[in-house]
């Protein structure tokens, strides 16, 4: 019987190297999350109509998440740090804003934070599987930023809330998203029909939510 291979001991030696410098990112990740919610914060004083919008909005927080998914080696554990992400951008932007002297309002912090715990790991698992190439996930994954933006642009700003520069900067990021994702992707007839029907998708879900919040 020939014995197994062994793998050479310098090969053990730089796997297990790599093996802890991801377990020490993957502990790093949400931090990141804490700082884009303080920034946040800060933005909204900083930026004029309609930048300011993006320190308004949902999107470029999932966005963040969707590209801490896409580091991770699993997609378990790029949703679980998604959901992290988002958590600490909850965490960071009330944070800041109380230590600037603003309210706080409980009802709008737990709306937040339920947004989170669901967009938070849909967009991380949807930044690993845009890694998958030329398979559906990927598709579907890659076409999650334009969607988002899209949907929001359109359902909220445009919809709902009737700011239409607003509308039109998210409209143009979700468009740029999407040229990015069909770039990315081989399979472009997928990825274009995953970004339509997410963009329909947030279109109701952006204009759904803001509708039962008046």
């Amino acid at each position: 019987m020939t014995a197994p291979q062994r793998e050479p001991v310098g090969a053990l030696v730089v796997e297990a190297r790599a093996a802890i410098r991801r377990h020490r990112a993957g502990r790093l990740l949400p931090l990141l999350g804490v700082a884009v919610g303080v920034l946040t914060s800060f933005a909204q004083g900083w930026l004029d109509a309609p930048w300011s919008s993006l320190a308004n909005a949902a999107s470029p927080w999932l966005v963040v998440a969707f590209v801490v998914g896409y580091l991770r080696p699993t997609v378990g554990s790029a949703a679980l740090l998604g959901m992290l992400t988002c958590l600490g951008e909850v965490a960071g932007y009330y944070a800041a804003s109380s230590v600037r002297g603003f309210g706080v309002s409980a009802t709008w912090a737990a709306f937040w934070l339920v947004c989170a715990l669901v967009g938070g790991p849909l967009f991380g698992a949807c930044g690993r599987w845009a890694r998958e190439h030329g398979s559906r996930p990927a598709a579907w994954g890659a076409a999650a930023p334009a969607a988002t933006f899209l949907g929001e642009g359109v359902g909220a700003y445009w919809l709902r809330l009737g700011y239409r520069q607003e509308a039109v900067l998210f409209v143009a990021l979700g468009l740029v998203a999407g040229g990015f994702a069909l770039a990315r992707v081989p399979t472009r007839a997928t990825t274009t029909v995953a970004i339509v029907v997410g963009a329909l998708g947030g279109v109701a879900v952006y204009g759904g939510v803001l509708g039962m919040l008046g």
